[in-house]
């Protein structure tokens, strides 16, 4: 019978932790609303419910764990919802936007100028909730139209959302800032 030594030991479990560390990042991928996103370390990505739809990603800030995900009360995070575009509306931009809004909870406030998706037509706002707590909304619009609901107009609606607390806003969107820049959508 062969003894592994304590050298053989040791290689070993150097080996099995080496591994770990040296994991990818996660990926989040969405072929039906062709989304793909490398998740930034300083977030957490939530799973998607197995009874439910998969319409985007969800990402905790600043904490939290799966059981968190929809607990809108007390954890910053960052959503995506994307759906067909199929509503009269949401058809146009102005639309999705104010529907975003609606979902948030409050009427459109101008939003951060400069937040957008990189080679898409997008659209900003803020809305302010009673409660304290920020919501920082982003729609654009991709993918092929499709010519039997509207030959000018993209196939897809994204919606982003960042929920953040005053106090939190500058460092969530700067990460809010990052998942825009490298999330790949659907090609207009």
């Amino acid at each position: 019978m062969v003894r592994p030594t304590l050298a053989a030991v040791y290689l070993a479990a150097i080996i099995a932790t080496s591994g770990r560390t040296m994991a990818g990042p996660k990926i989040y991928r969405n072929p039906e609303f062709e989304i793909l996103l490398p998740v930034p370390g300083p977030g957490s990505l939530c799973p998607n419910p197995k009874n439910e739809h998969d319409h985007g990603f969800g990402i905790l800030l600043g904490g939290g764990n799966a059981k968190d995900c929809h607990d809108d009360a007390h954890y910053r995070s960052i959503w995506l919802f994307a759906f067909f575009n199929a509503l009269d509306d949401t058809k146009y931009l102005p639309g999705l936007l104010n529907m975003g809004c609606d979902v948030a909870g409050g009427p459109c406030q101008p939003g951060p100028a400069d937040l957008q998706i990189s080679g898409l037509l997008s659209a900003a706002a803020t809305v302010k909730l009673p409660d304290g707590w920020i919501v920082i909304i982003v729609a654009t619009q991709a993918g092929a139209p499709v010519p039997t609901w509207d030959p000018n107009v993209p196939s897809v609606n994204y919606t982003f959302y960042l929920r953040t607390r005053p106090e939190h806003r500058d460092q969530d969107l700067c990460a809010f800032r990052k998942i825009l820049q490298t999330v790949k959508l659907s090609p207009a």
